[in-house]
C-alpha cells in the first residue's frame, strides 16, 4: 500500500460524512461558548460572549468562554465561511459546514498516527490499520458531530508525536516546541501532556547530535513562544492571570476510582469503548525495550492525561460519549498497541477482532449522538444509588427527602452499569431500526436498573426530538431542526452582547441576517426590537414585533407592554407583569437583563 498516511485520513474522512448527525452540532454549552467567541472573532467583536452563557467567565461588560482559544481560533474560520453560505443561500444550515471542523481534525489524527507508524518501521497495512483504527475502532468516532475541543486537542497529541518521531535537528525541535505549544493554547492542562516531550528535546541528547545542546533549546523556545505569549494573553485577557478558568473546580476526585472508572468500569471504561488498547501496555512495553528515547516521552504524556482527568471533579466529562476527558491520548495509545502487532500474525488476528469490536461499539455512538441520551436523562426523575457508587462524586447526588441517596439521570450514565452510555444508546439505535419512535422508542429503556423513565415535556428541545425522531439515512446535508442553527444560535448571544455593551447598531446588524432565515425565535425578534428602540426607532421596533404577532413569549410581552400593549398578556398576570416592566424600565434595564434576572431569582 503506497502512502497509508493519506489513504487513511481519506477512509476515516468518507465514513465520518457518511455517518456524521448534524443535529448534535450547537447544542452543548461548551461548544456554544466557543462557537459564539468564535463568532466575535469573525466579526472583528473581540474575543467575548454574553452573559446570558452558562458558568462563562464574568468581566466588566460581558463575559468570556473559559475553554481553550485554540478552538475557537479554528472555528472562526469556519464562521467566515459561515457568513458567506448565508450570503448565498439565506437560511440554510450551517451545522453541516461548521462539523466539517471535528471531521477535518479526526481525519487528521488518522493520517498523524498512520505515518507515524511509518516512522516506527511498521509496514504499510499495519500503519493504514492503526491510523484508521485510532478514529473508527475508538471514542473519538463519536465526536465528528460535536462542537468540543477533543477533536482538535486529539489532532495536535497526534502531531506531536509525529514530529517528536521524526530525525533529530533543531526544526524538529522547533516543530515540537510550537505544536506543544499549540496544545496548550487548546486547552491549558495539555502543559502537562506535551511537557515530556519538550523536555526530551530540551535534555535529552540526540544519538548523533548535529548541533550543541544549546541550539536545541533555542530551537524549543522558539516554537514555544509565540503560542505560549498568546495564550498567556488570552488567559489574562479573560480571567486576569493564568489558568484562571475553572475556579472552584478542582482535581479532588479519588484519585484510585477515578482511573478505574476511566479505564476498565462500564460506563465510561476506555477498554469498553475502544477494546483494541487492552494491547496497549504490551506495546509500550516493547516501545520502551527498542526505542527507549522515543517511548518514555509518549508513556509520561499518556499517564499525564490520565492522572490528570481520574483526579478532576468532573472526570466523567458530563455529556460526553466515552471518557472525553482522556481522548488525547488515544492517538499514543493506538500508536502504541500497533508496536506489539509487527511481525506477530497471531496477535495481529486478535488485534483484528477487537478493531472490529471497537468499531460496532463506536457506530453506535455516531449513529445516536450521545448529547441526544444525555438530553433524555435529563428529563428522567433522579433515582437511587449506592454509597460506593456515589464515593467521591460531589455534585448530582442529593438526599432525597425520605433520606434515600439518588443521582440525577445524567449521572447515573457515569456511574451506574445498568445505565451505560453503550446499552441506552444500543436500545435506542435498535428500536430505530425496527421502526419506532417517540414514547414507544422509550418503553425498553424502562426495564433498565433503576427504570430509565423519562417525562417528556410539551415543548421539547432540539436534542430531545432528535433522540426520539424516526430512523433516516443519511446524515449528510441534514439540518438539526427547522428552528435551531447553531451559527443564528452564536450571532443571538453576540447581539445580547453588543446590545448589553450600549451597541445597539452592531446588535441589529447581527441579527438582519437571523431574522431573514426560519431559524429565528422570538428571543432574536426581542432583542432587535429592543435594539431598535434603544436606537430611537418605535416605528421600526413595531414594526419587528409585528413579524411575531400571535407569539406570547415573555421577551415579547415585555417589549409589547413597554409600549403600551398589554392585550396579550392573560388578566390574571396582567397587574403584576406590567409592575415588573415598569420596574425593569425605571432602572434601565434591557429585555435581556430582565430574564437574566428573573432566571437568577431564587425561588
Amino acid at each position: 500500500m503506497k502512502r497509508p498516511a493519506l489513504v487513511a485520513a481519506l477512509a476515516v474522512l468518507v465514513v465520518l460524512l457518511g455517518t456524521v448527525d448534524t443535529r448534535s452540532h450547537g447544542v452543548i454549552p461548551d461548544g456554544q461558548q466557543m462557537l459564539s467567541s468564535a463568532t466575535a472573532l469573525a466579526h472583528g467583536l473581540g474575543i467575548g460572549v454574553s452573559r446570558d452563557m452558562p458558568s462563562a467567565a464574568p468581566r466588566a461588560e460581558d463575559a468570556a468562554s473559559r475553554y481553550g482559544m485554540g478552538t475557537s481560533l479554528v472555528e472562526a474560520v469556519f464562521v467566515v465561511l459561515a457568513r458567506g453560505l448565508w450570503a448565498a443561500s439565506p437560511g440554510a444550515s450551517t451545522a453541516s459546514l461548521l462539523v466539517l471542523f471535528p471531521i477535518l481534525c479526526l481525519s487528521g489524527v488518522a493520517g498523524a498516527v498512520a505515518r507515524s507508524a511509518e516512522r516506527l518501521s511498521l509496514p504499510p497495512a499495519l500503519a493504514f490499520g492503526a491510523g484508521a483504527a485510532t478514529v473508527l475502532a475508538t471514542p473519538l468516532w463519536g465526536y465528528a458531530g460535536s462542537d468540543y475541543g477533543e477533536p482538535l486537542q486529539a489532532l495536535l497529541l497526534a502531531l506531536l508525536v509525529l514530529v517528536f518521531l521524526g530525525p533529530p535537528s533543531p526544526r524538529r525541535t522547533f516543530l515540537v516546541g510550537l505544536v506543544s505549544g499549540l496544545a496548550v493554547l487548546a486547552k491549558s492542562v495539555l502543559l502537562l501532556a506535551v511537557l515530556p516531550f519538550a523536555v526530551s528535546c530540551a535534555l535529552v541528547k540526540p544519538v548523533k547530535p548535529v548541533k550543541p545542546v544549546n541550539s536545541q533549546l533555542r530551537a524549543l523556545a522558539a516554537g514555544l513562544a509565540g503560542p505560549l505569549l498568546l495564550w498567556l494573553a488570552f488567559e489574562l485577557v479573560r480571567f486576569g492571570k493564568p489558568f484562571g478558568g475553572y475556579p472552584g473546580e478542582d482535581f479532588s476526585y479519588p484519585f484510585i476510582t477515578g482511573l478505574l472508572r476511566l479505564t476498565l468500569l462500564p460506563n465510561k471504561g476506555i477498554l469498553w469503548y475502544a477494546p483494541v488498547l487492552l494491547l496497549a501496555p504490551f506495546g509500550l512495553r516493547a516501545l520502551i525495550a527498542a526505542r527507549r528515547q522515543d517511548a518514555l516521552p509518549i508513556l509520561g504524556s499518556i499517564a499525564a492525561v490520565f492522572g490528570t482527568a481520574a483526579s478532576w471533579w468532573a472526570w466523567d466529562g458530563q455529556a460526553a460519549w466515552g471518557p472525553r476527558l482522556v481522548l488525547t491520548a488515544v492517538p499514543a495509545l493506538t500508536l502504541a498497541t500497533a508496536y506489539v502487532l509487527r511481525g506477530s500474525p497471531r496477535i495481529t488476528v486478535l488485534a483484528a477482532v477487537l478493531v472490529a469490536l471497537g468499531i460496532c461499539v463506536n457506530a453506535v455512538g455516531a449513529l445516536v449522538p450521545f448529547p441526544q441520551v444525555y438530553a433524555l436523562a435529563t428529563l428522567a426523575a433522579p433515582q437511587p444509588i449506592g454509597d460506593g457508587a456515589a464515593q467521591g462524586t460531589r455534585y448530582e447526588i442529593f438526599r432525597a427527602q425520605d433520606g434515600a441517596l439518588v443521582a440525577t439521570g445524567p449521572h447515573h450514565l457515569s456511574l451506574s452499569s445498568g445505565w451505560a452510555p453503550l446499552r441506552v444508546a444500543s436500545a435506542l439505535l435498535a428500536g430505530k431500526l425496527r421502526g419506532r419512535s417517540g414514547a414507544e422508542l422509550l418503553a425498553p429503556l424502562r426495564e433498565l436498573d433503576p427504570p430509565f423513565a423519562v417525562s417528556l415535556p410539551e415543548d421539547a428541545t432540539p436534542s430531545v426530538r432528535a433522540a426520539l425522531a424516526p430512523w433516516h439515512w443519511p446524515y449528510v446535508g441534514r439540518a438539526p431542526e427547522p428552528s435551531f442553527d447553531p451559527y443564528a444560535r452564536a450571532l443571538r448571544d453576540q447581539a445580547v452582547r453588543a446590545l448589553e455593551r450600549k451597541r445597539p447598531a452592531v446588535a441589529s446588524r447581527l441579527l438582519a441576517p437571523v431574522l431573514a432565515t426560519p431559524f429565528a425565535g422570538p428571543e432574536d425578534v426581542a432583542i432587535a426590537a429592543e435594539a431598535a428602540l434603544t436606537e430611537g426607532r418605535r416605528d421600526e421596533a413595531l414594526r419587528i414585533l409585528a413579524t411575531h404577532a400571535a407569539d406570547a413569549h415573555p421577551w415579547l410581552l415585555f417589549l409589547r407592554v413597554g409600549l403600551g400593549d398589554s392585550s396579550q398578556v392573560p388578566a390574571e398576570y396582567r397587574a403584576g407583569f406590567e409592575a415588573s416592566v415598569r420596574d425593569a424600565r425605571s432602572r434601565g434595564l434591557l429585555v435581556t437583563e430582565w430574564a437574566r434576572e428573573a432566571r437568577n431569582r431564587p425561588r
